[in-house]
């Protein structure tokens, strides 16, 4: 992706081809591998061996390759082999070539087509393979091509190149497989469904395709040749090194189409953009998103790194007019540290999925983590963003969670904010793509604890539990501004039991309407108990309802007791929810029966005898 980060190479890519394709050959050969070694960055930390021994700028003839046999290509399909010193520029002259490097020094340019953008009539299928080498660039412009680079060092592999050029001539299905190694510069798919695979190497850039804007002469077209791609990155460190003097961050980029980006087995990365289409973008094994800011090179506004859906355009026109430029993204963190990055989801209906693992902050990370929808929290624009907490444990603040329409928190997790507040959708109903609601959702065994003063701007749907006790002074108020609705889920609350004569307790206040059935749980801290009063409208607040109140609460088992009071909860005509107490009836003792053995027994038999004489 080059547009809304325009980190080029050496400088803007669509100025650069165009100025490559007017120079002469000779002059454009010496223009490549004659740039000073000053230009470039430092050698990435750490590098595998062996490192550059031959810089650009080297006394070599530019136009003698040395070291390869055959030193150039034909029209035909060539099969080239290279080793020991090789610089300059080695020009294959289409058909589908193979070139083979083994164990090569220098600084050497490979262009694997006639001419500077390729050519559709002679380009075929190539294929290059760099084992224990080190070397500048490769071109491999059109055709289905193939690029396999092992334990080498090198600055750029390109599978395409601009559209712009030729259109149709430069797109082709290209594979690119970088193993234990070091790039300086960009490895790049390119036009069509491109597979870029990264294990266990040092790099700077990766692009999946391109997202500039073309004009076809009528209308601007956005990246008409791309495809879906595939970018596996398996234990990869981004540098940070500046390349070409440029200041953005290094990292990930998918290009137009629905591109798939996924880490393994840990890494560091600086900046991950799924650009447009529908991406995925996965974390698996603990990598690391490292905070950072940068001058934007197109807005030349201050930009934070992190991870996003799509690409975003400060002067674009209506979405909806082009609607190719803004996908449904999923960004599924398994296993990551994101702590002081910024994660937006830009425009779209997209998904963020949290998982126990994830390391939301840091105390050393002086940046604020956002994790942001994109668009706006209402669905009036169809723009329907989730957030799921999955498994997750911890605290968040709610400022930091921005533009959501839905928020999950599911299978067992247990969440408190450390601020005051929290915004999320506020429309009735639910999406009618996933059939979620719209508000926060708290369902399948998890828990929202808040045990401070806490406002829901939106809807809360309790499916499983809200808990606000904490064993402390009773007294939070969590307060929703919009609608709450219960499927059998419960409330738990810290209350102070007694004459309710000062209204001591954890309170649900709705603004909105109550709907379906809620079970609260009691615990008295320190209440004495008491005689409340036992008027429609009277006792202990424990839920205050302002709209419709067509919910139903009831009290757990055991009921709460204290000082010989047994209190119950009432629904008062004004539609709130109270805690009214009753006397414990006193213990009446039970019968006693005498069972009269021995004299009574005889004094009854004498009696028998003196009636039967009398007979």
């Amino acid at each position: 992706m080059f547009n809304k980060f325009t980190i080029l190479h050496a400088m803007n890519h669509k100025s650069m081809l165009a100025v490559l394709t007017a120079l002469p050959i000779t002059l454009l050969v010496l223009l490549l591998v004659s740039t000073p070694a000053n230009a470039l960055p430092p050698e990435p930390r750490p590098g595998p061996e062996p490192q550059p021994t031959v810089e650009p700028g080297s006394t070599q003839d530019a136009l003698t390759p040395l070291s390869c046999t055959p030193a150039s290509g034909t029209t035909g399909d060539d099969v080239m082999n290279c080793s020991g010193a090789v610089n300059g520029w080695i020009l294959l002259k289409g058909g589908s070539d193979l070139v083979q490097l083994d164990g090569v020094t220098g600084s050497a340019i490979f262009w694997m087509d006639e001419k500077p953008g390729g050519d559709p009539a002679t380009d075929g299928n190539d294929t290059f393979i760099a084992k224990n080498s080190e070397f500048f660039w490769v071109f491999m412009f059109g055709g289905d091509d193939v690029i396999n680079i092992d334990h080498s060092n090198f600055n750029n592999a390109y599978g395409d190149t601009n559209p712009f050029h030729g259109g149709n001539a430069q797109r082709g299905n290209d594979t690119i497989t970088v193993t234990n190694s070091t790039s300086r510069g960009w490895i790049v798919g390119g036009n069509d469904s491109d597979t870029i695979t990264i294990r266990n190497s040092t790099v700077a850039f990766v692009a999946s395709g391109y997202d500039d804007v073309y004009d076809t002469g009528t209308n601007p077209e956005y990246t008409p040749y791309d495809s879906d791609d595939t970018i596996l990155l398996d234990n990869v460190i981004f540098t940070l090194d500046d390349y070409a003097n440029r200041p953005e961050p290094t990292g990930a980029y998918g290009g137009k189409a629905d591109d798939t980006i996924t880490f393994i087995n840990g890494g560091v990365v600086y900046l991950v953009l799924g650009g447009h289409g529908n991406d995925v973008i996965t974390f698996n094994d603990g990598e690391i998103v490292e905070p950072c800011s940068y001058l934007d090179g197109e807005t030349q506004k201050l930009s934070w790194c992190g991870i996003y859906g799509d690409v975003y355009y400060e002067a674009e026109p209506d979405p909806s007019t082009i609607p190719s430029t803004h996908g449904d993204d999923e960004i599924f963190l398994n296993d990551a540290t994101i702590a002081g990055i910024e994660l937006n989801g830009n425009h779209g209906s997209d998904l963020v999925q949290i998982k126990k693992p994830v390391i939301l902050y840091s105390s050393t990370v002086t940046y604020t983590t956002r994790i942001d929808g994109g668009d706006d929290r209402s669905a009036a624009d169809t723009f329907v963003d989730r957030l799921i907490f999955d498994e997750w444990t911890g605290d968040v603040n709610g400022a930091d969670l921005l533009n959501w329409e839905t928020i999950v928190f599911d299978n067992g997790a247990a969440i408190s904010f450390n601020d005051s507040s929290l915004e999320t959708g506020t429309e009735p109903g639910v999406d009618p793509n996933t059939s979620l609601p719209y508000g926060l959702i708290v369902r399948n065994g998890s828990s929202l604890n808040q045990y401070h003063d806490f406002q829901i701007d939106g809807n809360l749907y309790n499916y499983a539990r809200v808990n606000t006790q904490d064993g402390n002074r009773p007294g939070t108020a969590l307060t929703v501004t919009k609608n709450y609705v219960s499927d059998n889920g419960e409330l738990h609350l810290d209350t102070y039991l007694n004459d309710a004569s000062t209204s001591q307790s954890d309170h649900l206040v709705v603004q909105g309407d109550t709907s379906g059935n809620t079970t609260i749980y009691i615990n008295n801290v320190g209440g004495p108990g008491g005689q409340t009063p036992t008027g429609p409208n009277d006792g202990i607040l424990v839920v205050q309802v302002d709209g419709a109140s067509d919910g139903t609460f009831v009290l757990g088992d055991p009921l709460p007791q204290a000082g010989g009071y047994i209190y119950t909860l009432v629904k008062g005509t004004d539609g709130n929810w109270r805690l009214q107490s009753t006397k414990e009836p006193a213990e009446v003792p039970e019968p006693t029966t005498i069972l009269l053995i021995g004299s009574g027994l005889l004094g009854m038999a004498g009696y028998v005898r003196r009636k039967r004489s009398q007979v």
